[in-house]
Order: C-alpha cells, then sequence, then structure tokens
C-alpha cells in the first residue's frame, strides 16, 4: 500500500461506529497484556522492524525520521533528517538502511552518526520495501516503477531488474537464495533467481493485491492479500495456494444517544461522505490485511480496518488450488551511482506505556482477532516468541501515531543493570537476556531464572521480584519484573620505584603517581599505560613485573599486577694529573683516587669530591687548574658531569753553603 493512500472510506468509518458501539459488550482477552504508546502525533508511521537484540525500529514517512526502541528499557532514539522513509531496517552490521518513498532514492546511516548517504534510484521511483540478502547486497521494491534494485554498498552499482509485464511490487523478501516480490499491480507472486535472472510466476486469483510477504519453516510463502482479503499461502514445491479468508463481524448496533451521534457524524464528515438517510443498525465489516509475520507455527497480520489478527493453520479452513506458474528472464542494466551526505540529528527519551485491553473480536476456527480502538489503522509487525508488537497510523484526530503490543500470558520482564555484563536464561525457555528480555507464560508457570556473569564481571544481586545470588524463582501469578545487576570486577595495580637513582612513575588513566600514590584499583579490562620520569642525575634502565625493557608500561587490568621501575643514578669520570717541574701527589676524599698510581675514578652523580695535593720535600705545589678549581688549597668538586685536575708541582731552588776552614 502506498503510504499516502487515503484510508478515510467510507467502510472504514461504519467500522469505526460499529466498534465504538459494540467494544463495550465484546469479550477482553484476559490472557494476553497489552500496552501502547504514543509516537510523533504529526507523523504518519510506516513499516516496523525487530532487530536481532530486541530493538524495534519505526519508519515514521511523514514526520521523516526513524524510531528506536529498547523494549526493555523503554528507552527510544529518533532519527531524524530522514525524508519519507518509508521501509527502516538493519543490515547484519548494524547499519540502517531506509526507502525515501517521495524522494526516490535508498539511504544509509550508522546509527550514532552525524551524516547518512542517499543514493537516486531512478527518474519516478517510489521505493518501499526493502530487504538484505546473504552477500550483504541491498534489494528495493518500487511501488512506481516496473522494476526492482540490487545496490552493492562496496561498489555503490546499481542494477535494475525489470518486472516482468510492467508488474509493481509494494514489498520485497530475500529467502533462500531468491527474491520474493508481490505484484500489486497484476496480482501475482514472483520469485527471482539472482543468479540467472530468471523469474517463476504464480497468477493470483482476479483481484488480488499481496502486500506483506513472511517465508514459513517448511519453505511456504504467505502474504496479507488486501484485494480478496485473504491470507495467502504458496507451495513452491507443488504450487499449491491456499487462501484463508480473514473473518468479518455482521454486528447489531444500537443507536447512539445525542453524544454518540455527533461523534459518529463527526468522523463521517472527516470521510468528505455525507449522512443520508437512517443508518442500518447491522452493519458488516471489512477486512484490509496489510502485513503478516510468522512465530510458532502461527501467522500473524495487521489489518488496517483496525484489527490485528493470529491465523493457526492447523486449525483454520481455506480454500487450496494448484497454479501452474510461469517463468520469465529479465535483462538486467547496471551502473554505478554517487550517493549525497545528508544531516541526522537524534533526539532521545523514554517510552510511556498505557495498559489498554483489546476486545476479542472472534476466538474460534483458527482465528484470534482483536478490535484495536477507535480510529486504529495498523500497519507495521513484529513477532517474538509469545508477543507481537505492531504500529499503528491512527486516523487523524481520533488516533494518535502508536506502538503497541500484545503479549500472551503474564510477562515475565528481565533487566540488566550495573557497571558489568552477563546474561540472565529462563527454565522453561524464553528469556535469554540482553536481547530477548521479556516473555510471556501460563499463569502460575514456575521460572527459573538463572545469570552468568561475563568474564571480568560478578553478579552482585537480583532486584525485583528476586532477591539475593542465587537462581531467581519466580511463581507468573501475574506480571512480574526482575533485575539482575552485574559489577565489573576491580583490580590492584602496585608499582615501586626501585636501584640507586630516582625518578617517578605515572599513569594514563591517571591513578598512579609514584613516589606518593603508588596504587590504584581499576575496572577490569583497563588498559594501563605507565610513563617513567628519571630525575636529573638518573637514567631509567627498565620495568620489571608485569612489564619489561625501557618503553612505556602497558598492563591490560585483568588480575592484580605489580610493576617495578628502576632508575639508576648517573656516574662520572674524575681524572687527576700532576704537572710541573716538581713532584707530589693528589688524594681525594672520598677515596678513589691517589695520583700518581690511580689518578682517575668514576663516581655518583651529586657526590662531593675533595682533592688534596702533597708536594715531595724537593718540590712546591703551586696550584690547580681545570673543573674550575685554582689557587693552592683543597680542589672541591661536585660530579655533575665527567671532570679533569691538574695539580702543578714546581722544583724548590736550594742554595748550598760550603765551609771555609781558617787556619
Amino acid at each position: 500500500m502506498n503510504p499516502k493512500r487515503l484510508i478515510f472510506s467510507l467502510s472504514i468509518i461504519m467500522l469505526i461506529a460499529t466498534m465504538m458501539w459494540s467494544a463495550l459488550i465484546k469479550p477482553i482477552a484476559a490472557s494476553f497484556i497489552e500496552k501502547e504508546a504514543a509516537l510523533n502525533p504529526d507523523g504518519l508511521v510506516h513499516e516496523l522492524f525487530r532487530d536481532n537484540q530486541g530493538k524495534l525500529w519505526v519508519s515514521d514517512y511523514t514526520a521523516g525520521e526513524i524510531w528506536k526502541v529498547d523494549p526493555v528499557s523503554n528507552a527510544y532514539t529518533v532519527y531524524e533528517g530522514l525524508v519519507s522513509a518509508s521501509d527502516g531496517r538493519l543490515d547484519n552490521s548494524g547499519t540502517l538502511w531506509w526507502s525515501d518513498y517521495d524522494g526516490g532514492k535508498l539511504g544509509r546511516l550508522v546509527p550514532g552518526a552525524a551524516q547518512g548517504t542517499v543514493w537516486p534510484l531512478q527518474s519516478g521511483a517510489n521505493p518501499l520495501g526493502i530487504a538484505f540478502d546473504s552477500s550483504g547486497l541491498v534489494w528495493v521494491a518500487d511501488v512506481s516503477m516496473p522494476d526492482i534494485y540490487r545496490f552493492n554498498p562496496s561498489s555503490s552499482q546499481l542494477c535494475t531488474y525489470p518486472v516482468p509485464n510492467d508488474g509493481t511490487a509494494d514489498y520485497i523478501l530475500f529467502e533462500n537464495d531468491r527474491i520474493w516480490l508481490g505484484d500489486t499491480t497484476l496480482g501475482r507472486i514472483l520469485r527471482l533467481n539472482p543468479n540467472d535472472n530468471t523469474y517463476t510466476i504464480w497468477q493470483l486469483p482476479v483481484d488480488s493485491y499481496p502486500q506483506g510477504m513472511a517465508q514459513d519453516g517448511n519453505g511456504d510463502l504467505w502474504w496479507a492479500d488486501e484485494g480478496l482479503k485473504v491470507l495467502g499461502r504458496l507451495n513452491p514445491q507443488s504450487n499449491q495456494i491456499t487462501t484463508y479468508a480473514v473473518p468479518v463481524s455482521t454486528t447489531t448496533v444500537a443507536l447512539p444517544e445525542a453524544e454518540g451521534l455527533v461523534a459518529l457524524e463527526r468522523l463521517v464528515r472527516k470521510s468528505n461522505q455525507k449522512l443520508t438517510g437512517v443508518l442500518s443498525t447491522t452493519v458488516e465489516e471489512t477486512a484490509l490485511p496489510e502485513t503478516v509475520a510468522i512465530k510458532n507455527g502461527y501467522v500473524w497480520y495487521t489489518d488496517m480496518s483496525g484489527k490485528v489478527g493470529r491465523l493457526d493453520p492447523a486449525l483454520a479452513s481455506g480454500s487450496s488450488a494448484t497454479i501452474s506458474p510461469s517463468t520469465a528472464t529479465g535483462t538486467l542494466t547496471c551502473s554505478t551511482i554517487t550517493g549525497t551526505p545528508i544531516d541526522v540529528s537524534e533526539r532521545k527519551g523514554t517510552m510511556t506505556w498505557t495498559d489498554v485491553n483489546y476486545p476479542i473480536d472472534q476466538n474460534s476456527d483458527g482465528w484470534l482477532i482483536f478490535d484495536l480502538p477507535i480510529g486504529a489503522a495498523p500497519w507495521g509487525l513484529a513477532v517474538g516468541d509469545n508477543i507481537v508488537w505492531f504500529d499503528d497510523q491512527g486516523i487523524p484526530d481520533v488516533r494518535a501515531q502508536t506502538l503497541g503490543w500484545m503479549m500472551e500470558g503474564p510477562a515475565l520482564t528481565t533487566n540488566l543493570t550495573g557497571t558489568g555484563s552477563g546474561t540472565v536464561t529462563s527454565d522453561p525457555a524464553g528469556i535469554s537476556c540482553g536481547g530477548d528480555c521479556i516473555e510471556s507464560y501460563p499463569d502460575d508457570t514456575v521460572v527459573t531464572l538463572t545469570h552468568a556473569a561475563e568474564t571480568g564481571s560478578t553478579f552482585t544481586g537480583w532486584g525485583g521480584a528476586c532477591t539475593g545470588t542465587g537462581d531467581c524463582v519466580v511463581i507468573l501469578d501475574a506480571s512480574k519484573s526482575v533485575t539482575a545487576t552485574f559489577t565489573l570486577d576491580q583490580h590492584l595495580l602496585t608499582t615501586n620505584t626501585n636501584g640507586t637513582g630516582s625518578g617517578s612513575i605515572s599513569s594514563s588513566p591517571a591513578g598512579i603517581n609514584c613516589p606518593g600514590d603508588c596504587s590504584e584499583i581499576y575496572d577490569y579490562g583497563t588498559v594501563i599505560t605507565l610513563t617513567h620520569a628519571a630525575q636529573t642525575g638518573s637514567t631509567f634502565t627498565g620495568w620489571s613485573g608485569a612489564c619489561t625493557g625501557t618503553g612505556d608500561c602497558i598492563v591490560t587490568m585483568d588480575a592484580p599486577n605489580s610493576v617495578t621501575a628502576t632508575f639508576t643514578l648517573d656516574q662520572h669520570l674524575l681524572t687527576a694529573t700532576t704537572n710541573g717541574t716538581g713532584s707530589g701527589s693528589i688524594n681525594s676524599s672520598p677515596a678513589g683516587i691517589n695520583c700518581p698510581g690511580d689518578c682517575s675514578e668514576l663516581y655518583d652523580y651529586g657526590t662531593i669530591v675533595t682533592l688534596t695535593a702533597a708536594s715531595e720535600p724537593d718540590s712546591t705545589f703551586t696550584g690547580w687548574s681545570g673543573a674550575g678549581c685554582s689557587g693552592n688549597g683543597d680542589c672541591v668538586i661536585t660530579m655533575t658531569a665527567a671532570n679533569s685536575v691538574v695539580a702543578t708541582f714546581t722544583k724548590s731552588n736550594y742554595k748550598v753553603y760550603l765551609p771555609f776552614i781558617i787556619r
């Protein structure tokens, strides 16, 4: 169905009137939990997609946005700026693709990015349904053009496949290496083999209008047929087609009081119709099946006349016929197209759910059909094990754009919280959180929840319907909620400095600044970089413990760790030399130099060395030179670098007096 299809036909208005006066006397689905929440009041919701993490993606055609809803936390993110988004879906890499219906484009967005990209398809295109094949190629159906498209994200190559006999398709489905189409123009089901471009075609009865499609576990194709008002089933092996007529009700309506007449007249005016004569008290409803989804052997469907239903094929009666298919071969054309960036913004919030009761319209002969509130027009559909989600276009001024869900039996909701990570599973099966965190069970079912912390995390307790740290056992005599808290493990990192020198150790992330603060507790998996800094006169000579070498020390905190940084005090050579015509010696304090003989010595950085000169009897010490020493006192040197000192000795001049003997 075109997103702009007018849904204000008189038949729908009459249906609304019937629902308005008969809802109070219809039975309530006591075994179902039902809730709904309002979406953008100015929008027009379209397709609904549930990803493999259980998140819901709702495309809003009019508002040009796609909602991502977490049904566990109720948090939502809305991606804005996706013009006329009709079908938004995630591929296997988590990339969001959507069809721009009005613009004739295909869009792509990595959720969280500030920009997306759109690629033009062809002039006049109105793309709708999207599917992904096993190679990651994107397939797109076109409501207006007799073509489907295959887009290669890696090469930006767009290939166009003509639909035989100028057919068109709203929806497209990829299953078992084949592309399925529902041809709404010619009332056909088509299957394309992309390997040889061959179509297999099943012609449906006159007035068929095949819409949303799904394939069951047997390989049979199901579709919603709005034209014939049936759910269709095709066995492609036997070519047998079975149709199941969607039941409609004939209701006797008591004429409303004055207030009701005013409301009814207002609704009819919305359809640009005029009330003439007297309304009959017997009204036959209509059916407008739109989309289908299959789970646990049931076929769920949305009905734009204001219903959501479930078919059990094992119990329902259908009409079968064998249709011999024809074949056709298409000639594809391919070209490289250029994408254009677009700005994308986000808004976030929390969904507010309202408890509702959807009366059961029918619960027999394999059909379970729910009446939605007045003005409902459900379109998109997604299913879980015991839950069905739908989005509702609603009739303006009567019912808001809505996201709703129904769950059979009391619901057990599990939530994961805390700094760590882990999973919760259930016995009986149904919950595997975080992924599938909500499940419904028959009344009074005893459900055992088991926690499993991931490596690096510890389960620290239950909240809600359970306490403690063992298994959580819940008796579902009503819907209940349980929270599992996982805390990220923490480990101690200890650092030490060692050696004759001095220096410091600092960390990134912060926490260690040693000496001073030499230990810190870090979360499991934190990658710590330790950096050394030798003080003046020292040299870093290496790590020991959790690291080696002389570069930065990188430690992953998956256990307690200890690291030692060794700093060695620098040493410098002091050389002493005697010089001159005389002779003498040089001695040091601290010891080490006794020159001549031992005239050089290595001293630690900063050592204060005192050199003393001693002349021989026939010589005189006349002074120092070098290393800043002079004069003839002691030479005092601070060893911050290599030094050389010279002591000069001069030979003494003696007068010899000979004695005279006088006779």
